[in-house]
Formats: structure tokens, sequence, C-alpha cells
């Protein structure tokens, strides 16, 4: 499913626009609706939704102010609004298609049907690299800042890393017990470490795809690693890591 948020400030229009949604492209699920730039925000930060179709003007503000406020994860935009003279500045904006009010559902699904081929194309893209990237680990290695220094490590011999506050613990296979512990967070390292191979599958963990070994059904399922350590799921965090995991093992 792809994920799509509306903003608008007219309720009938939002109204109508996920009925059409609902009822004829189904393979979108709107994710929520505001009526302004500043519910709009909250919205977005919510959510993040792959897909929005956004209003023009409303009373605090312009879609654009609100793509403006927007530093990243930018979704796929379609406008949709009563005033044809936005539409050279929509497509300054990056927008899909620009739609005018009364809306044709036959126009808004040419729209839909534009985003949906990218989104595909980037995702079969996506899963194109990842497996190269996971072929090619034995190869990588990481720096680790240590308070003694620098130590090089094979991304092969990681485990899996675990948030301890404003530290993270690597643990490697060979010594389980004694993790490295470095002064930076989960959320920093994880963008230099998920082209490697890892994923995030709970808030508190980044895992070595080339570790694991299988899934566990009990609970809310966990991922097992080689050495028989189990590293949870969590809701917020386990489709994304269940897709990349689907895609590195072959499931028969």
């Amino acid at each position: 499913m792809i994920s799509l948020a509306i903003i608008e400030d007219e309720a009938k229009t939002r109204k109508f626009l996920r009925s059409i949604i609902e009822e004829e492209f189904k393979e979108f699920r709107v994710v929520g609706e505001a009526e302004s730039v500043e519910t709009g925000l909250k919205l977005l930060q919510q959510q993040q939704p792959e897909v929005l179709l956004l209003d023009v003007e409303m009373p605090d503000g312009t879609g654009f102010d609100l793509l403006n406020e927007l530093e990243s994860n930018l979704p796929h935009v379609i406008f949709v609004t009563a005033y044809g003279h936005y539409a050279v500045e929509a497509i300054r904006a990056g927008a899909i298609d620009y739609i005018e009010k009364p809306i044709d559902p036959r126009i808004l699904g040419e729209g839909l049907q534009r985003i949906r081929q990218r989104i595909h194309a980037k995702e079969d893209l996506a899963d194109s690299n990842l497996k190269a990237v996971v072929n090619s680990l034995s190869a990588k290695k990481i720096a680790i800042p240590l308070r003694t220094g620098v130590v090089s490590v094979e991304v092969q011999h990681v485990l899996y890393i675990k948030a301890d506050g404003p530290y993270s613990e690597i643990y490697l296979e060979d010594q389980i017990d004694r993790p490295l512990v470095i002064s930076k967070t989960l959320k920093s390292i994880y963008p230099n470490l998920q082209s490697l191979g890892f994923i995030r599958p709970h808030r508190s963990y980044l895992v070595n795809l080339s570790k694991i070994i299988g899934l566990s059904r009990a609970g809310g399922g966990d991922v097992l690693l080689s050495g028989g350590i189990e590293i949870p799921f969590s809701d917020q965090y386990k489709d994304e890591a269940l897709k990349t995991i689907k895609l590195a093992i072959t499931f028969i």
C-alpha cells in the first residue's frame, strides 16, 4: 500500500478526495487529513506519507509555505486548487501534477498512476542495490572511534549494535561479552551503516543482515542472530525491517 495524506481547508473537498481514493485507487491508503499549514506539518511529521494531495491557499498560509518547511522525506505532491495561476510555481516546487477544482477523478488517477510508477521504479532500484550491498559485505570495514583510539573492524564480524543513552554498544561475534562502546547515538550512526547492510528492527537496535539466521513468531516476533541472540522488533520499525530482510534472504 502507498500511504497518502490530504491537506485541504475545505471539509467537503477532503471528503470527496478520500472517497475517490478509497473507492477507485485501492493501492493508496489515506493515513490522515489536515486543514491548514500548521496541522498539515504535524500530520506529515507523524505519518510521513509517500503521497500528498495539497491545497494551495489555506487560512494560515499556502501549500508552498508548507513544502518549504519540510527538510527531508518529501512526499510526491499533487496540488489540488481552485486557482489556475499557481501552476508554474507548482512545477518549480517539484509537483507531480496540478489539478484545478472541480476535481476530475480521471485526471487525479493519471497523476496517481505516475506517482505509482515512480515509487515502484525507485523500490526496484533500491532492492537491486540492497542485494548488491549484502553480497559484498565481507569486503567492508568500519572505523570505530574509541577513547583509546580508532579500531578497524570488518563488517562481517559485527552482530548488532545496541543503544545506551548517548552511547552505542557494538557487539562483535568473537567478543559478545565485551562490546565496544562509542559516544555516538544510534540515530547518528545508522545513516552510515545502512549502506553496509544494517537494518533497524527496533528503536534501540541495529542488526547486521548477514548475521540473521531466522525469525521467531513468539510475542511480537524477534530477529534471530547467529550465536543464539534474539533482537526484538518494535511496531514503529517492524514493517520496514521485515521488508528488507525478505529482500536479503530467500524464503521458500
